[in-house]
């Protein structure tokens, strides 16, 4: 730790040194196990919760969450949660973190609570536990080799340093205005996708036209329309590997530059600009991507994706790959189970409506259009998240 206690960014009207202590004396309680919130909704709904539903400041119930009886609630009904709680993850997922708002929920063994005292400041504890420094320290008390662990005691233990409580305001303060900018972004591109998603399915079904086409869409199947998993160029004796954690919701997340020496033997796919790529294994994720040529090296992608080439808008297909109606047809098709998948030739087999190239450019552009401004929204989040990540290495000691 700091030997000097004094952090490297600070308020000017601030000065001295700060006072040492640990969680646990900023705590009324800190616990772990199943506990219920203070309260009771008979109306509403109890949530079994655990650590990967505390995300980014908040607990996300999702349709997989687990519903609980009003009798399972009542009988764990603890009251060890209070208003003022923060939940944190120590098992498997290590770190999440989370402000208590009176959910309705049951909190699972996964995560723990922490209790601040009426005296101490929750945002600053929050934020406290975000920090480098925190999140280096728990990383280093983990347990456990295929699951992983942190310790109440660990926790308890953890050192904390105190400004006065009017520089715990300023500094909290200042922290969650960066917070609600991101949670604003993340309203933005949320709103967006449901968006694009929306207009998608009107176009394909075409429930919505542009006024000035009126003609019949072509019944056809998708290997009449691509070429799927063409002949492709010799790889090079270096080129850039696409896997199948490298594309995430239609955008490419890594690159991997590999020698063609070591490179895994599904790495076959050599792709041209305008290329589709289509997940064939797990294809209910639909991390597929229309790839962009950006720089003269080779690009190969997996086989673990099917690569399409298309004559027609290459920008129409890869949204129509997208569409419900589309994925429906490609989880009948699938085998396996652990990782279900769909061959190439299943995918070819598979019926699809294509309008005229005009159309289809007509509707790629509007898509795109939004598609590209949810591409500028995840900029602005990513620079917002490294602004706050700054800040919390900066402001805690």
């Amino acid at each position: 730790m700091n030997g000097s206690k004094v952090p490297n960014l600070r308020f000017p009207e601030f000065d001295g040194l700060l006072m040492e202590t640990s969680l646990e004396n900023l705590c009324d309680r800190i616990g772990d196990g199943i506990h219920s919130t203070p309260m009771y909704n008979e109306f509403g709904d109890y949530y079994f919760v655990n650590g990967n539903n505390l995300i980014d400041g908040r607990i996300v119930i999702t349709e997989s969450t687990k519903k609980i009886t009003k009798e399972e609630a009542l009988k764990h009904n603890t009251k060890s949660l209070n208003e003022n709680a923060i939940l944190l993850s120590i098992n498997g997922t290590i770190g999440n973190i989370a402000l208590f708002r009176d959910e309705f929920i049951m909190l699972g063994k996964s995560a723990c609570f922490l209790n601040p005292k009426p005296t101490v400041n929750r945002l600053f504890i929050f934020h406290s536990l975000r920090s480098k420094r925190i999140v280096n320290y728990y990383l280093s008390e983990l347990t456990g080799t295929t699951i992983k662990n942190l310790s109440l005691k660990s926790i308890r233990a953890t050192r904390f340093v105190l400004p006065s409580i009017n520089e715990q305001k300023k500094i909290t303060s200042f922290l969650s205005l960066i917070d609600e900018r991101i949670e604003t972004q993340n309203k933005i591109i949320e709103q967006l996708e449901t968006l694009i998603k929306t207009i998608s399915e009107s176009l394909f079904s075409k429930e919505l036209r542009f006024p000035e086409f009126n003609d019949e869409w072509k019944e056809t199947k998708l290997k009449n329309e691509c070429i799927i998993n063409p002949k492709t160029a010799a790889l090079k004796s270096e080129f850039i590997y696409i896997d199948l954690e490298a594309v995430v919701n239609g955008a490419l997340v890594k690159k991997n530059n590999v020698k063609k020496s070591e490179a895994p033997s599904r790495a076959q796919r050599v792709l041209d600009d305008y290329d589709i790529l289509f997940q064939c294994v797990r294809p209910y994720q639909q991390n597929n991507l229309l790839y962009r040529k950006v720089d003269d090296k080779q690009w190969v992608a997996s086989t673990g994706y099917a690569q399409l080439k298309t004559q027609h808008s290459p920008s129409f297909f890869y949204y129509l790959l997208g569409i419900k109606a589309f994925n429906n047809e490609v989880v009948i098709r699938c085998t396996g189970t652990s990782y279900p998948a769909i061959s190439s030739g299943d995918l070819g087999e598979i019926p699809i409506s294509i309008c005229s190239l005009k159309e289809q450019e007509k509707i790629a552009t509007l898509l795109s259009l939004i598609n590209n401004k949810v591409t500028v929204e995840k900029k602005s989040l990513l620079e917002y998240e490294i602004q706050r990540k700054y800040l919390l290495q900066s402001l805690f000691i």
